[in-house]
């Protein structure tokens, strides 16, 4: 799973319409994210995500800018 690809952080799915996922998931670096990609993302998307869809998923990566916790 994830949690054992090195410089994984957290997974977080929010769902946005019936067919619209958003995965928001943080790691170390980019090369944690490609890490889990190849290692866990692949499969797991087309086997438990893909279906679910309306279309192809997208990948979009980038710094995290701002945070908030209570």
């Amino acid at each position: 799973m994830a949690s054992s690809v090195q410089g994984f952080l957290s997974l977080h799915i929010v769902r946005a319409a019936p067919d619209h996922y958003i995965l928001v998931i943080f790691g170390e670096d980019p090369g944690a994210l490609d890490r889990l990609a190849a290692q866990v993302g692949s499969t797991w998307m087309k086997d438990n995500v893909v279906p679910l869809l309306g279309a192809p998923p997208e990948r979009h990566v980038g710094p995290l800018v701002a945070t908030s916790s209570p």
